[in-house]
């Protein structure tokens, strides 16, 4: 029996497996930095977000530090460059912030698509280590990079160094030895709440387009009308929500929201009268957010069926802070949420068509398949006629696409395939065997197959979703054992290099 029992801290399928409670630890830590010595409020989100990155891999961590660097020494070499050229003074303000983006998506895509594999596979051989089969040597995040080079640059180097490595490693040690131990709270399955894309630079790169499209919007608004967003980030980020409408009524609810409740806690005697400006009046709007989504998840998590906790929150872990505060700053609501809108739509309009117009003269690969494909069999050297054997080959076939290192999907499949789930949720839960001719259909345009299984005595009915294509042509779909009108448990497993196990253990 443990000495010591485990703290449900926070509520369950929101805030438990979300690194928002870490960026939380690492806001107050800065804050408290701030505060006491004087260090500069900046990088908000990196203490934490990069603390999480370290706890659940630490390679990754480390990749992040180094493209980092690498963004920096970039963004000042070109700035420097150009300055002594007499063509252009060396870059300030939003225009300094927008060349370090620029520059971190340049450093991103070489490092993403050569320097980490030709490292990895060197150590691999020197080492024996497993780097390109586990790809662990990656970096995380729309904007860990930038931030964290832009906090070398504010604050040069060496002092940067300290003042982002001393709230990271404290954020880490109360993370590691505190919160993960003590409480609910799980880093097993890291979820970013907010990023789906972020973890992949190589299958994002119309976000990327997006991104840079839209802040550099935002900087030409911003000089040539005045808009002010509290940083060219927060549009270029909300940029991303017009894929999702909900998604961005669900940002601006909560930046209203916030906006109403720092109004009444700040009308509370006591404590109008304290100096709550600056970098204080981030940490409370912050933490009333937070306050907000702990209360939403105790309240709902688990309680409505279907219903994702997360979904119901803002987009971005600091980006209806930033926009309620600037609010609260100028005492008006519409002087900042239309141009930050207008900025956001101009942004996803010119961002898509660029990406749209990329993609018609994009190669396509030879080994593509249609819904009019003739039917393969899988190879699978019989594993994927039982749900042990799938299971195996599943995890086989993601080791295999993980050292391609070729795992780029579109959008536009994405969201097929996000369709084909809805049919395949419904099918589950009817169990309609005339839907299965049509998901089939679905599944096909994809590259995917959806068959039955070999049937057992006296048990279910039982399907494999798997890929159809092998080698360099690989997409990298999930591999999936479906069981038409079955109760649950739904198991699933992201990381099917390093937890396998998992699955594998409860078919058995």
């Amino acid at each position: 029996m443990p000495l010591l029992s485990t703290l449900t801290l926070f509520p369950a399928y929101s805030l438990d497996t979300s690194i928002l409670v870490a960026v939380l630890v690492g806001v107050l830590i800065l804050a408290l930095l701030t505060e006491t010595l004087g260090w500069v409020f900046v990088g908000l989100v990196v203490p934490g977000y990069l603390a999480s990155v370290f706890v659940i891999h630490p390679e990754a961590g480390c990749t992040v530090v180094a493209e980092s660097l690498l963004t920096y020494g970039l963004a000042l070499a070109f700035s420097s460059g150009l300055s002594r050229t007499e063509a252009w003074s060396e870059f300030f303000g939003r225009d300094r912030f927008f060349v370090v983006v620029l520059a971190s998506v340049v450093v991103r895509a070489v490092s993403e698509t050569w320097l980490l594999p030709v490292l990895g596979h060197w150590m691999d051989e020197r080492w024996g280590t497993s780097f390109i089969v586990d790809r662990s040597l990656h970096s995380i995040g729309l904007v860990l990079v930038p931030l964290t080079a832009n906090a070398f640059w504010k604050l040069k180097l060496r002092r940067g160094l300290w003042q982002v490595f001393v709230p990271v490693a404290l954020t880490y040690v109360i993370l590691r030895f505190v919160l993960l131990p003590g409480t609910n709270l799980s880093f097993s399955s890291l979820e970013l709440m907010y990023e789906d894309v972020a973890q992949d630079f190589l299958s994002s790169p119309k976000a990327y387009i997006i991104l840079l499209t839209t802040a550099f919007l935002a900087a030409r608004f911003n000089l040539k009308y005045g808009w002010d967003f509290n940083g060219i980030l927060v549009p270029a980020l909300l940029a991303l929500t017009w894929l999702e409408p909900l998604k961005l009524v669900a940002t601006m609810a909560e930046v209203l929201l916030l906006v109403l409740a720092a109004k009444a806690v700040l009308s509370v005697p006591g404590l109008r009268t304290l100096n709550l400006e600056g970098p204080r009046k981030t940490v409370l709007v912050f933490c009333l957010g937070f306050l907000v989504k702990w209360t939403v998840g105790w309240a709902m998590g688990a309680r409505i069926p279907g219903l994702k906790v997360t979904d119901l929150f803002g987009f971005g872990y600091l980006v209806p802070t930033l926009l309620a505060v600037k609010m609260l700053q100028k005492q008006v609501i519409a002087r900042v949420l239309l141009p930050t809108l207008h900025t956001s739509l101009a942004g996803f309009l010119i961002g898509s068509l660029a990406g749209f117009g990329l993609s018609l003269i994009e190669p396509r690969p030879a080994t593509a398949l249609t819904a009019e494909a003739p039917h393969e069999h899988v190879p699978g050297l019989g594993l994927d006629q039982s749900p042990l054997g799938l299971m195996v080959m599943g995890r086989a076939t993601a080791r295999e696409s993980d050292v391609g290192g070729s795992l780029r999907l579109k959008h536009g499949d994405l969201r097929a395939y996000t369709g084909l789930w809805n049919g395949l949720d419904a099918w589950l839960e009817s169990g309609r065997a005339e839907a299965v001719s049509s998901l089939r259909t679905q599944a096909v345009a994809l590259g995917l197959e959806l068959r039955e299984l070999p049937k057992q005595d006296g048990g279910p009915a039982r399907f494999a979703l798997v890929e159809r294509v092998e080698g360099d042509g690989k997409a990298g779909w999930d591999t999936s054992l479906l069981v038409p009108g079955a109760q649950g448990p739904v198991l699933e497993v992201p990381r099917p290099l390093t937890e396998a196990p998992s699955a594998i253990f409860a078919i058995q």
